[in-house]
């Protein structure tokens, strides 16, 4: 049976021979009681495949469960078998879900997301949001 209440991200890179697959952090619950297979989500930079950024209402750094989704900068010095975090938000009101690196500019760090209540994947009230920053890093 699915336990649809610890949904897990992986991390897989490819070495050039084969795919080399870890765990990457806890994803928490469904995001919502009607679609339980919905989370937060994740996203890999493709500037820098070892950083990535997640949403989750689990605290990576700790393994404490917040209030809301937080968005976590992960980074990895050996290709994504070991991870550090740094957290974006922190103590947030709101949720903040499904981060994305914008591509385009590759001088350009910009890491958007959005914030706010979602009450199904056709009602929700949220803001986009993003953290930029020159030079990239």
């Amino acid at each position: 049976m699915l336990d649809v209440d610890d949904h897990r991200l992986l991390y897989a890179r490819f070495d050039g021979a084969r795919w080399e697959l870890h765990p990457l952090a806890v994803a928490g619950p469904g995001l919502l009681p009607h679609e339980q297979d919905y989370t937060g989500l994740g996203a890999v930079d493709p500037y820098d495949l070892n950083r990535v950024y997640i949403s989750t209402p689990v605290d990576p750094r700790t393994g404490a469960t917040t209030a809301h989704y937080e968005i976590y900068r992960g980074i990895t010095t050996d290709s994504g078998a070991g991870w550090t975090w740094e957290a974006i938000t922190e103590g947030s009101t709101v949720d903040n879900l499904r981060p994305m690196v914008v591509p385009g500019d590759p001088s350009v760090h910009a890491v958007c997301w959005f914030r706010g209540s979602m009450t199904s994947s056709q009602a929700y009230q949220t803001e986009v949001v993003a953290l930029i920053s020159s030079p990239r890093g």
